[in-house]
């Protein structure tokens, strides 16, 4: 399996429980994976995928960064 080059980035987040992620390069499809890290002790989930972008969602309001890295095989 190949992969194509692995995007990296970082996004604010301030008193709110979902963030819409602008990717730098778009994607054919939503067809990639996406790891978060947010220092927090409440999970995030991706949801709404698209060509480019997603969202990252918390279970209540929180202020943070969140990183991620989109990866996609091919």
């Amino acid at each position: 399996t190949l992969a194509e080059e692995v995007q990296y980035g970082s996004s604010a987040i301030s008193s709110s429980s979902t963030l819409d992620v602008s990717l730098e390069v778009e994607h054919p499809d939503d067809a990639y994976t996406v790891s978060l890290d947010a220092g927090l002790s409440s999970i995030p989930w991706t949801t709404n995928k698209s060509a480019t972008g997603f969202r990252v969602n918390f279970s209540g309001p929180v202020t943070s960064t969140v990183s991620y890295q989109v990866m996609r095989k091919v």
